[in-house]
């Protein structure tokens, strides 16, 4: 026994060494809502002092023993950990497998257009590496990331339109001849779609090959939100006048009717769920249309993010970031309380990103 103990204690701090905690951005923080969470939660001792010392500020035991924060233990929970604060306004916030990429602007004083950057900073940290991909952007936003692309919104004078480029170094720009775009844009596979006010319709390009041959190619009503799938085969989007969200395959878009919803807040896709915010809460509903949306919890947050199952949402007035299992949600999970004011969420396989316009906050799952 006392040979299968040292060995368990050698192999932990191999692991140990091997994360590198304190170099880790990730934060823990919250409750978890799986099965068994609770007693994983403070091993045993409710919170207080235990085989692992005290679990209330402990940053290497933190709620539960071998939970481990890159910054402080308080009462149990890893504070938020600060991973970047912009010099200027943020507008936009994507992640790819190593970095953290956001788009900034910097209102013009006489009244014109808004200049902006394009930003990449390593997940390790902004210390590690931190670049301006692309400066004197004109008001970029919308950023999103499909594979080794990046895109956003610009504005001219007269329009707002698409612009991609070839991450890492996204060192040319790829400018999409759109008649105008709508502050609506998503990436997904090989494609971006945007909706264009101008003709009331969904446009697409191939962001590798440049624009498709017939690159208008569902007409819609006035589209609000717009999501689509990680692998750029479907659609959702939520429109006004009427009021619902509808859905399509990209490929030969004939949209369905998947539900009726009003004030859209917020859409994503998980697998082939479509995953929305409207004036009663969060709900889920199918994106082949095959069955009606099921709602999972009254929350209305601003914005939301979704990841192997669950939704990750963040409200302005609680200043919060949560997650909820897509399955059921009686009671969602903090993941972090006192943060800014977010407006923008991104999360991978461990970690989640959240920012208000001053700051980016790095947390990770509970």
């Amino acid at each position: 026994m006392v040979a299968a103990t040292a060995a368990a204690s050698f192999a932990l701090a191999g692991c140990l060494a091997l994360l590198d905690l304190p170099e880790l951005t990730v934060v823990d923080s919250g409750t978890a809502d799986g099965p068994g969470a609770d007693a994983n939660r403070d091993g045993g001792n409710g919170g207080g002092d235990g085989a692992c010392g005290d679990l209330s500020s402990d940053p290497r035991n933190c709620g539960a023993c071998g939970r481990a924060c890159l910054g402080a233990c308080v009462d149990g929970r890893c504070a938020p950990k600060l991973f970047y604060r912009p010099t200027h306004p943020l507008t936009g916030l994507a992640t790819t497998a190593s970095d953290v990429l956001w788009t900034t602007t910097q209102p013009d004083p006489g009244g014109g257009i808004a200049l902006g950057e394009l930003y990449r900073c390593d997940k390790r940290g902004c210390d590690v590496a931190l670049t301006v991909l692309q400066p004197f952007l004109a008001n970029p936003r919308a950023l999103a990331i499909s594979g080794t692309t990046a895109a956003w919104l610009q504005t001219s004078v007269t329009t707002i339109y698409p612009v991609a480029c070839a991450l890492p170094q996204c060192s040319s720009l790829l400018i999409f001849n759109a008649d105008g775009a709508d502050g609506t844009l998503a990436a997904g596979g090989d494609a971006i779609v945007w909706f264009d006010p101008t003709v009331s319709a969904l446009r697409q390009a191939r962001v590798e090959g440049g624009p498709d041959a017939s690159p208008t190619f569902a007409a819609v009503g006035r589209v609000e939100r717009l999501a689509i799938s990680r692998d750029g085969a479907r659609l959702a989007f939520a429109e006004s006048s009427p009021d619902r969200i509808r859905a399509c395959t990209r490929s030969g878009c004939t949209p369905v009717v998947l539900t009726s919803a009003g004030a859209v807040k917020a859409l994503a896709f998980d697998g082939s769920d479509v995953v929305y915010v409207d004036s009663e809460g969060i709900a889920v509903v199918p994106a082949t249309g095959a069955t009606g949306p099921r709602r999972l919890i009254a929350d209305k947050p601003d914005v939301v993010a979704t990841e192997a199952g669950y939704v990750y949402y963040a409200s302005k007035v609680e200043r919060s970031v949560k997650r909820c299992p897509l399955s059921a949600c009686a009671t969602p999970t903090v993941v972090a309380e006192s943060v800014d004011a977010i407006e923008h969420l991104a999360v991978d396989e461990s970690r989640v990103y959240a920012a208000s316009p001053a700051a980016i906050w790095v947390l990770s799952k509970p």
